[in-house]
């Protein structure tokens, strides 16, 4: 189970706000930390294997003073729409090109298990996140679940009144 980090803080920085999320509901154990502190936001998130079990994590961080754009909500990703569009279209020309063929059936079972890819990738390519972009366009991600919006929401503010005050 992903514990909250404790960062190594800087001389004289303080903890501002820290809170845990949970991106998936399947995968309660892997939780993302995000830490504000006086000086800089720092993310800790876990990294998997097959998207369940837990090998290492990525932390990312951002001096507060280049941040540039704090956004909480839901996101859609491009990446899963992508991928759910060419499996489904893949899974079609599998079955168009299979008609008359003597491995229809393989054919069939191929374009079901494409169908069924592209169904997963379209269901989550919705995410609640804390999206924090900074000047050299870079992003730090915080994905959490549908319960935890005001969370998410919570820790935006609490950004934006550290930054913009």
């Amino acid at each position: 189970m992903t514990s909250a980090l404790q960062p190594s803080l800087l001389q004289g920085e303080t903890i501002y706000h820290q809170t845990q999320f949970t991106p998936s509901a399947v995968t309660p154990h892997l939780k993302t930390t995000v830490t504000v502190t006086d000086r800089r936001v720092i993310v800790h998130r876990p990294q998997t294997i097959f998207g369940f079990i837990e090998r290492g994590y990525l932390l990312e961080e951002t001096p507060l003073r280049h941040v540039t754009e704090v956004t909480s909500g839901n996101t859609t990703s491009t990446r899963h729409i992508t991928y759910g569009s060419a499996a489904v279209f893949v899974g079609f020309m599998a079955l168009m090109m299979s008609m008359g063929s003597p491995i229809g059936g393989a054919s069939v079972l191929f374009t079901l298990i494409c169908l069924g890819v592209g169904a997963v990738f379209f269901l989550t390519a919705h995410r609640n996140a804390l999206v924090i972009r900074n000047t050299g366009s870079g992003t730090l991600s915080a994905y959490g679940s549908k319960t935890e919006t005001p969370a998410i929401a919570h820790t935006a503010v609490k950004l934006g009144e550290l930054i913009f005050s």
